[in-house]
């Protein structure tokens, strides 16, 4: 499949889901302000899907610098793999809807040339980013430290 944005830069033309599907996703249950029952997660399956693949294609555009991309983007239990490799010219990623929470929410999506798979910090400070190269190679560690005050 081929997506091709209509405008704007990583991030950009993509609106942000339902803040209690957001919620959900992210195992805060309690915080969220009315809790969709089983049913109505299982109907907004298709949208969360939807969610992720445009917002991951977009940042995968980014990366590449190019205004087209041909992705597969599927969407993993919360705590299942995060994955990014090229397979027939098509490349392939594996990534739970927190993704979105965790890593495009915070601009994080395109970090440093790289493609961005998870995004974590106990402080807010220090952040521990998993990436990708372009090159779709193994994943490294990238740690970033925001000065005092900043984040």
């Amino acid at each position: 499949m081929t997506l091709i944005p209509r405008g704007g830069f990583s991030g950009q033309g993509v609106k942000p889901s339902v803040s209690t599907i957001t919620t959900v996703g992210r195992g805060r249950r309690a915080t969220a302000p009315a809790m969709p029952s089983p049913s109505q997660l299982q109907r907004a399956q298709p949208q969360l899907q939807a969610a992720l693949h445009g917002r991951a294609v977009v940042a995968l555009m980014a990366l590449h610098g190019v205004s087209a991309v041909d992705a597969e983007v599927t969407m993993s239990p919360q705590d299942g793999p995060r994955s990014l490799s090229r397979r027939d010219g098509t490349v392939h990623a594996e990534l739970p809807f927190a993704w979105v929470v965790d890593v495009w929410a915070r601009g994080l999506a395109t970090s440093f040339g790289r493609f961005c798979l998870a995004a974590s910090s106990s402080t807010g400070r220090r952040w521990t980013l998993t990436t990708v190269g372009p090159d779709l190679g193994t994943p490294e560690t990238i740690v970033v430290t925001l000065p005092a005050g900043r984040h």
